[in-house]
């Protein structure tokens, strides 16, 4: 009886063994229940434009302006892809470094006072360009589950603290080196308008790809957040190992009140490329 016992012991396990190993070789047919490893590199363009008139009632003359163009190169880092099965999600994340680089930037303030009788200002402009600002990308994802989890996706790029700095440092050098020679003082504003403090596509985010993304700005942001029911398109190519881009495409804003007239866009675009 005892060797019975064994036996059947023995024929308990066996079974398990091949219960697990098929389910394993299932998981594997099926693609999931694995972790897979895509280097990609990826370019962020931003731009940002603004410009303001004064009218014929306003106690100035003149106009406002400044445009910029940035570019951030990530040029290789490591996708993680966490295959889940059935009613686990699949996870995406990574974390790069990479280089930012000021193309171009021209700013001019050439408003004046219609009288001067309380001091003189002259109009002023100067242009600037950059290279070799630290950045950091960070990302994070999870695609949708039929029945389950909902997606959620987040990209993190951006100059790294102390190279914004250097670059605020570098523009308002220029600016006092190149303005304030007269009795009054010029504008010290480096990417706002003067008269309209409210812009919604400087504050806001943009929907573009099933994501929001975030504005352009002097920090050289390439950011976006989303997710829901589907699987945000960018998130499922990186998923699938694919190339991935994404457009705000060129955003404008007009508006006209008692004192001027102002004009603005932007754009920002990301594009993730796989290495082979």
């Amino acid at each position: 009886m005892r060797g019975v016992a064994v036996i059947g012991a023995l024929f308990v396990s066996l079974a398990g063994a091949a219960e697990a190993a098929a389910g394993g070789a299932g998981a594997a047919g099926r693609g999931c229940d694995r972790v897979d490893v895509y280097r990609y590199k990826l370019t962020v363009t931003g731009a940002k434009t603004g410009h303001e008139t004064w009218l014929p009632p306003a106690e100035t003359t003149g106009e406002f302006s400044f445009a910029y163009r940035y570019v951030v190169r990530y040029p290789s880092f490591r996708v993680v892809v966490d295959r889940g099965c059935g009613p686990e999600l699949t996870t995406v994340r990574a974390r790069g470094r990479g280089t930012g680089e000021l193309e171009s930037y021209a700013w001019a303030d050439h408003a004046v006072p219609k009288y001067q009788s309380d001091g003189t200002e002259l109009p002023c402009d100067f242009q600037a360009t950059t290279e070799g600002l630290r950045a950091g990308l960070r990302i994070a994802g999870g695609t949708a589950v039929r029945g389950g989890s909902r997606a959620t996706f987040s990209v993190q790029s951006e100059l790294r603290h102390g190279a914004v700095t250097a670059l605020i440092a570098l523009l308002d050098g220029r600016r006092e080196a190149a303005c304030n020679k007269g009795e009054l003082s010029n504008v010290n504003l480096l990417e706002e308008l003067v008269t309209h403090t409210s812009v919604p596509i400087y504050d806001n985010s943009t929907r573009a790809g099933g994501v929001k993304v975030d504005p352009p700005s002097l920090a050289f942001g390439g950011s976006l957040l989303g997710g829901g029911r589907r699987t945000p398109r960018p998130l499922a190519r990186l998923a699938r190992g694919k190339s991935a881009s994404l457009s705000t495409g060129s955003r404008s804003f007009h508006d006209v009140d008692d004192q001027t007239e102002a004009a603005a866009t932007t754009s920002v675009t990301l594009r993730f490329e796989r290495r082979r």
